[in-house]
């Protein structure tokens, strides 16, 4: 019996030193295959992420934008802070209904911030700043819009638990970019069917070319207008659900009025905005926001004579219910009625 005894905990030892091993090696094979194929785990255990969370915000508080580091940009986040929360209460007292269906955020745990990324909005250049500081990269430079989008892996609150997640709301900085309605939409479709439809993008075509009542063949899907295109978002089957992310509305994909963002930027103060975030975080020294006007995939779709160009060719009426369908961006981001719909009635 007890020569048993015995031999079982010399198995039991052997077990134990070989899942050891076993353990040690994997973690040793995984930090290797992270670094050469840009996937890291990101996820830090819980315990450890609270101490450094805490020890991040003693010297770092929540509210560290001021006068001497951004100066007028206080104001103007508070501004826009302040439009956007009272837009929200007034669409909920009208009835409007917020379902907390926004999408994953992106979150940095080094320098303690979360960003909703709007498709149409500078998000491929914001990813650039994300690689920088994450470490994946030491500079923006040579990073092109394909490896950009899928190459590398970003850490998103998909990938966390409840916990996890609101620990990381109730310290982290929030922020995201919007743009002119108008704008963003003729930028999406500049972007994805011109000069003809992007494959991915075909069985939108098929959608557009339907809600047009025009027939669907080969030639047809790469021929869409901008008139077509403006036709299938206001069709009454075109739902907010049913919409790519490259023309969703900015306030459904970012959830706003669920979610206390402390920065807002804009497009149209894009250079500016997205300095003083990166001051705000302490992350001006390590990375400079790129030039967006040397990005190649730059559809130019704010310049004047662009706009107007595609917009001349939308009827009237068409551009009113274009409107009254993204009104709400709009509102919520401080946008005026665009000059083409000066006679429009605001909700």
């Amino acid at each position: 019996m007890l020569r048993r005894v015995r031999g079982r905990k010399v198995v039991l030892i052997g077990i134990g030193f070989s899942l050891l091993a076993t353990f040690v090696l994997s973690k040793m094979l995984g930090m290797h295959v992270g670094l050469s194929s840009h996937r890291r785990d990101f996820r830090p255990s819980i315990n450890t992420l609270n101490a450094k969370i805490i020890a991040n915000v003693k010297t770092f508080p929540r509210n560290s934008l001021n006068e001497s580091e951004a100066g007028a940009a206080v104001e103007l986040q508070e501004e826009r802070r302040g439009n956007l929360k009272s837009a929200c209460v007034k669409a909920k007292k009208a009835g409007k209904r917020f379902d907390n269906r926004g999408r994953p955020l992106f979150y940095n745990d080094d320098y303690n911030f979360m960003y909703c990324a709007i498709p149409k909005v500078a998000a491929t250049s914001w990813k650039r700043v994300l690689l920088v500081l994450q470490g994946e990269t030491d500079s923006i430079d040579n990073l092109f819009h394909k490896e950009v989008q899928h190459r590398y892996r970003y850490p998103t609150t998909r990938g966390l638990t409840y916990e996890e997640q609101k620990l990381r709301f109730s310290m982290y900085k929030t922020f995201l970019f919007v743009r002119e309605p108008f704008h963003r939409i003729l930028s999406a479709y500049r972007d994805k069917f011109e000069p003809q439809t992007q494959k991915p993008f075909k069985r939108y075509a098929a959608y557009i070319l339907k809600a047009n009542g025009k027939p669907i063949t080969t030639q047809s899907l790469n021929l869409v207008t901008f008139a077509e295109f403006v036709q299938y978002l206001i069709h009454p089957v075109t739902t907010y659900t049913s919409m790519d992310m490259h023309w969703k509305p900015m306030h459904v994909l970012c959830d706003v009025c669920n979610i206390d963002y402390h920065f807002v930027g804009k497009f149209e103060t894009l250079q500016e905005d997205a300095s003083n975030f990166l001051r705000l975080v302490k992350a001006s020294d390590v990375v400079s926001f790129p030039n967006y006007e040397n990005d190649a995939h730059v559809t130019n779709s704010s310049s004047s004579d662009i706009y107007n160009k595609y917009y001349s060719t939308v009827p009237h009426n068409s551009l009113v219910r274009l409107y009254k369908k993204y009104e709400l961006d709009f509102l919520l981001f401080g946008y005026p009625i665009p000059d083409i719909l000066a006679t429009v009635e605001r909700s």
